[in-house]
């Protein structure tokens, strides 16, 4: 659409050139004093000229103003069409929250070193409701692992991990660069930290040892601008 309004503004400047250049000879053919005054005067005699002389004179006058026509035209829907192009606000609700790969990683390990318990500790014997010889299997929870999990948060080693604040998510946000906002086709695409990123898409920073995750809401090609939502573990 960009491409059509500059082509619509360059060939209204040349039509309107064209027929300016039109009326002037017409001038002249009528007599050497309107031809110097339309090309010294201008536009004011353009006017008055065409309609004292408005059968020699009305193909070119008219052939001007469907130049100058073009050239407002295109210059009031410009903004008009930029506006409509700008993609509206996306609601974050609309989107299944973003699940956290080391969480799934975590509950891996939580379910295999349970089993692994379980098979290392082997049968175990019970003299009050077993009779000899019988082997009762240990119990194992797996709900009361996972509610472990999910109310503990815990790195690699085991350690607990102090949750970041929103200070701290707010520093990561700042690292953050946008280069620019590009449109492809009907797809908006962004530079964030050098690297090419759509909608829904995550971008990470680290700040002091932890990465920080975040999902790219909205990109604005009017603005320039991309917002950010943080994903928390």
């Amino acid at each position: 659409m960009e491409i059509l309004l500059q082509t619509l503004i360059i060939a209204g400047f040349i039509i309107s050139i064209g027929a300016y250049v039109w009326l002037l000879i017409v001038a002249f053919r009528a007599g050497l004093v309107h031809g110097l005054l339309m090309l010294f005067i201008g536009g004011i005699y353009a006017l008055i000229f065409s309609i004292l002389h408005w059968e020699e004179a009305k193909k070119p006058f008219l052939t001007t103003l469907l130049g100058g026509g073009l050239i407002i035209a295109s210059a009031i829907l410009a903004p008009v069409l930029a506006a409509r192009q700008t993609p509206p606000g996306e609601s974050a609700d609309m989107y299944p929250p973003a699940q956290s790969s080391p969480f799934k990683t975590k509950l891996a390990q939580a379910f295999a070193a349970g089993i692994a318990a379980k098979m290392k500790s082997g049968p175990v014997r019970n003299p009050h409701t077993s009779p000899t010889g019988s082997e009762v299997k240990p119990a194992w929870n797996p709900e009361a692992l996972i509610g472990k999990i999910l109310d503990t948060s815990t790195n690699g080693a085991g350690d607990k991990v102090t949750p970041a604040s929103s200070n701290d998510w707010n520093e990561a946000r700042a690292l953050l660069r946008v280069g620019g906002v590009i449109k492809t086709g009907n797809q908006l695409f962004a530079t964030v930290n050098q690297k090419v990123v759509k909608a829904n898409d995550d971008v990470a920073v680290e700040l002091n040892g932890r990465r920080y995750h975040f999902k790219v809401r909205k990109i604005d090609l009017r603005l320039n601008t991309v917002q950010f939502d943080p994903i928390e573990p």
